[in-house]
């Protein structure tokens, strides 16, 4: 086990301090070797809980070249209706997108 307090003269290094966590999942600590002109060392501790629910998460992914490819089939300049206009883009959107389960967070 690595020191956290240095010794001064005839003393030794000890390992002095302690933590105590409950109602916790996670708990960790790491020596920094921190002094800022003291005897005692910077520790950093890291508290925490498991998450409840699973971390997948679903995501939409677009593939633009191919909202390009259904886009540029049709194209309609001027364009004189704005809202079917947006509706088709919203339309192209939706046929270049995929839906996949995310577990890399």
């Amino acid at each position: 086990m690595l020191h956290t307090r240095i010794g001064q003269g005839v003393c030794r290094d000890t390992t002095s301090d302690l933590s105590m966590c409950v109602n916790t999942d996670v708990v960790s600590w790491e020596n920094t070797f921190e002094e800022l002109g003291r005897d005692y060392q910077i520790l950093n501790l890291v508290v925490g809980k498991k998450a409840e629910q699973s971390a997948n998460r679903k995501v939409r992914i677009v593939d633009w070249d191919r909202f390009r490819k259904n886009g540029d089939n049709e194209k309609e300049y001027p364009i004189k209706d704005n809202g079917s206009w947006c509706k088709k883009i919203l339309s192209d959107v939706q046929k270049a997108t995929k839906e996949i389960e995310w577990t890399d967070w």
